[in-house]
Parts: C-alpha cells; structure tokens; sequence
C-alpha cells in the first residue's frame, strides 16, 4: 500500500527578488555579461535545481523595473510585481500568486549562485521538517552570493503578520531570521574545504 507522504504535494518555487534601483550599482541585475543580462545567468543557474516546480521574479511596481518584466516575459517566467520598499509584502505577495507551499529565497543580486547549495538546503529542508527557516546566511561561512533560504510560506505570511517596523520588511526574512523565539531556524554551514 501506498503511505501518504505530504512532502510529495509541496509545491516549491524559488523566488528571485530583483529591482533596478541599487545605491551601489544602479540596474546592475540587466548589466549584459557574455551576451545576456545578469539576470539571466542566475535564472540559468536555478533551472539546474532539482525538486523547484516554478521560478518567480519578484519585482518592485515601479516603471523602472518594466525592463525586469519584459526580460522575464522574454524567458516565460512569471513575474510579481509590489512595493520597492516592503520587500516582505512583495515576497509574500509572489509566492501566493503562484500557490507556493515552500519558498527558496535566492537573491538577485547573486547571479553566480550554486545550484547545488540550492539543492543542498532544499533536501534538508524536505528530509527534516522540523525547521520553520533554513538558509546559509545566519553565519557568514559561504562566499558572498551564495546565499539561499528556505521556508514554508505559511511562515513568510506569519512573519508579514508580525512585523509593524517598515526598516525589518525592507530586509524580506529579517523579521523570522532575528526571532528564533518564535521561529525554529537552522543554519547550513560551509564545508570546510
């Protein structure tokens, strides 16, 4: 007989917060390298993940970001579009749009990201289940652009249910990351080689 495994319903996208406004390099995610935007690369690198039923590009409403969208189209990858400043409504709002169970929160900003840490934190997160947060970025031990988190979105909602401070929502996961009284989190460490 067949046992009823609800890690086999889990639908699990990765969403991609990715804006043109940046204070250090403006529009830098539509920067071309070898023929295609930065962007690209990353979208590239998370299509090799195992076990990711969709990709979403969360962006922000402002007409600045059209290019963001139009490249998305481009590539058939659904887009959201929300507030450039409340990042965790914009998170919230992308994976409810796409009826996502889990959330992998991979930066845009990281277009050299591995697709096997992808793959690594995401198998923890479905082996164990114990853990309302899982990422590589509570302590520093990855390169920079390497980091991903994973969370059932029920717990992003929760934490968008919570926080009231404009300067924590601007940050997405900051809220679950900084209260592990009310969150269960886990932190995947680089090997040491």
């Amino acid at each position: 007989s067949l046992l009823f495994d609800p890690k086999l319903l889990m639908r699990t996208v990765v969403v991609i917060p990715a804006r043109m406004g940046s204070g250090r390099l403006p529009g830098k995610v539509m920067r071309p390298v070898l023929g295609k935007p930065l962007l690209g690369h990353l979208l590239d690198r998370v299509k090799l993940c195992s076990g990711v039923d969709e990709v979403i590009v969360a962006s922000s409403d402002r007409v600045e970001n059209d290019v963001i969208e139009s490249y998305c189209d481009f590539r058939g990858i659904v887009t959201f579009r929300g507030s450039e400043e409340d990042v965790l409504s914009r998170l919230v709002g992308a994976l409810q749009s796409v009826q996502a169970d889990t959330g992998v929160l991979v930066f845009g900003d990281g277009p050299l990201v591995d697709p096997r840490i992808i793959d690594q934190i995401l198998t923890t997160h479905r082996e164990t289940m114990q853990y309302d947060f899982i990422g590589n970025d509570l302590t520093t031990s990855w390169p920079p652009g390497m980091e991903v988190e994973v969370f059932q979105t029920k717990i992003l909602e929760d934490s968008n249910a919570r926080c009231k401070d404009s300067r924590i929502r601007e940050h997405g996961t900051l809220y679950i990351r900084t209260h592990p009284e009310l969150y269960v989190l886990h932190n995947v460490d680089a090997p040491k080689d």
